[in-house]
């Protein structure tokens, strides 16, 4: 039943917006743009030794590539334009209320559609590169200050974003990164790219989210991490889209 809804939505949306003017609409500078930020190469230290051991060994990670993170999470405005239908729990008629109760299946779906779209190779972030951006390793992440999660999820003041002009980084979602899920971070990529083994065991299949608050904390940002089975869905999961511009890193697993 639920192929089938989602193939009414995509049909009903093509239907009443020609694709090549949803396209426009996400591409143009309306209130469906996807807004991106464009993150240069660095090196950073990722994790910490200094709390929980899910974000253990703190490790340094070099990111020889640029490429660009979106400015805010992808909204419910973009979400049905895109397939049709609005699966947020959250759902008070807001566009720019940030997507939520979405899989990270359902994230990939969207990818897909978004990119046969666009004729753009959008991507879920990699962890590292999430990390990188939405840390952004200044003293105080005050991405969400002054935000109230029960009225909008998009704040409208330039000074609630981070040092690279992202919002709700540490806010009241999570959000799905490409990476599968480890315990800790021994073995992890060093280059920037998504985890793409795993170990086995219990959470071996689950893919990684990042960025809802939940009291882990350095200097003012949020390591938290949690995990979940890629169908799972949760009214505190959305996602961000990332877009590699220079040196592309190897493709994301369909």
């Amino acid at each position: 039943m639920k192929r089938k809804i989602r193939l009414v939505g995509r049909r009903l949306a093509s239907f009443i917006f020609p694709t090549s003017q949803i396209a426009k609409q996400l591409l143009g500078e309306g209130s469906l743009h996807l807004e991106m930020v464009q993150i240069p190469p660095g090196v950073f230290c990722m994790g910490t030794d200094t709390l929980d051991s899910t974000v253990w060994p703190a490790h340094q990670v070099s990111i020889n590539y640029a490429f660009e993170i979106g400015k805010y999470k992808v909204t419910q405005g973009q979400w049905e334009a895109v397939m049709g239908i609005n699966p947020s729990h959250i759902n008070s008629g807001v566009n720019n209320r940030s997507v939520d109760s979405v899989s990270y299946e359902d994230a990939l779906r969207f990818i897909k559609l978004l990119n046969s779209l666009t004729k753009r190779d959008y991507r879920l972030p990699t962890e590292a590169e999430w990390e990188y951006a939405c840390c952004a390793r200044d003293e105080k992440d005050i991405s969400c200050n002054d935000v109230d999660p029960a009225t909008s999820s998009v704040p409208s003041s330039p000074a609630n974003a981070n040092i690279f002009g992202l919002y709700n980084t540490n806010c009241e979602l999570w959000e799905w990164v490409e990476d599968y899920y480890h315990e800790d971070y021994l073995g992890a990529p060093v280059d920037g790219s998504a985890w793409r083994t795993t170990r086995g065991g219990k959470f071996g299949r689950d893919r990684v989210l990042r960025g809802a608050l939940d009291g882990t904390f350095k200097n003012g940002f949020s390591l938290a991490r949690n995990h979940f089975i890629p169908r799972g869905r949760s009214s505190s999961f959305s996602f961000r889209l990332a877009r590699t511009i220079a040196t592309t890193p190897p493709a994301m697993e369909s």
